[in-house]
């Protein structure tokens, strides 16, 4: 944020008495150039769309009833064998009762939290169930799907903290799903640091560096070395405090990895992808769960 004494003193040093030393001129631009810095550094998020208190409430308890309702069928879906990749097949290539209970359950969610995005558009309860919606695509292994529903309403939360979410979310989809490296670079540069004066600043700036990580990812998939090289050493001096964390980061994603670990187009490989692409969406989702319960106590 702008530090009112320093630009006060800044301007009073411009103004330069017959005299007085050219000296005070140079200390007063230093001043200025300092002072710019701080405030023009990162991205300006706008708000999403403010719900009426009793609407958001109404809106908060019907996608809670959705998250019930989805945890269930995930309950089930566990209990019949059909959370891990190699289950999920078997069930589905058999078409077993289980999984055509599975899927009409599914479908009854996929509908209740497209309700939600339909009804309160560009809203924080519709970012939260555009990320739901897609994950409930993911885990029926309908990843087209999952990552279309990202795209689909990403313009809807342009410019916002969520919007950046999505994007993230879109980038881990394209690199860990599909092997789009080229396009899942394109999404996480979209993922921008925020203004510090930003409420998300905390949690987006996290965002940010979890998204230029994986941009040198795809970059060293890309057979692009030297830029990775470049952005992991121009990404130590913007953020100096998690020095130690890209060292250890950029030391690993070089490392040649086991055969045996994950081989694209298995079962384990997907499995892993499974994980990673969850993972994501789940911080991504507990925070916007937090926000919304820490609203409804206010």
């Amino acid at each position: 944020m702008e530090d009112p004494e320093s630009h006060s003193a800044a301007r009073s040093l411009f103004h330069l008495q017959p005299g007085q030393s050219a000296l005070r001129f140079v200390v007063a631009v230093c001043i200025f150039l300092v002072c710019a810095r701080g405030t023009t550094r990162g991205a300006d998020f706008r708000p999403l769309r403010k719900l009426p208190r009793i609407e958001q409430s109404a809106a908060d308890n019907a996608s809670r009833r959705a998250d019930v309702q989805w945890s269930v069928v995930l309950k089930q879906m566990k209990s019949d064998g059909m959370i891990t990749v190699a289950g999920l097949q078997r069930h589905r290539n058999e078409r077993t009762p289980q999984w055509v209970a599975a899927t009409t359950k599914g479908a009854e969610v996929k509908q209740a939290y497209q309700e939600l995005i339909n009804q309160y558009p560009r809203t924080e309860i519709a970012a939260y169930c555009v990320l739901q919606l897609s994950g409930v695509h993911e885990q029926f292994g309908e990843m087209d799907e999952s990552l279309e529903v990202l795209k689909q309403f990403q313009s809807d939360f342009d410019g916002t903290y969520q919007g950046m979410q999505l994007q993230f979310t879109i980038g881990l989809h394209e690199s860990q799903a599909r092997n789009e490296y080229a396009k899942a670079r394109e999404a996480f540069l979209k993922v921008q640091m925020p203004n510090s004066a930003d409420p998300h600043f905390g949690e987006a700036k996290v965002l940010y560096l979890s998204a230029q990580e994986q941009i040198v990812k795809c970059e060293l998939k890309l057979g692009e070395e030297h830029r990775a090289r470049d952005r992991v050493i121009s990404l130590k001096k913007e953020l100096p405090e998690f020095t130690d964390e890209l060292d250890q980061f950029y030391g690993f994603a070089q490392s040649p990895k086991p055969d045996n670990i994950a081989k694209p187009g298995t079962p384990r490989r997907k499995m892993w992808i499974l994980v990673s692409i969850n993972l994501g969406m789940l911080a991504v989702l507990l925070y916007l769960r937090q926000l919304r319960r820490n609203r409804t106590r206010h």
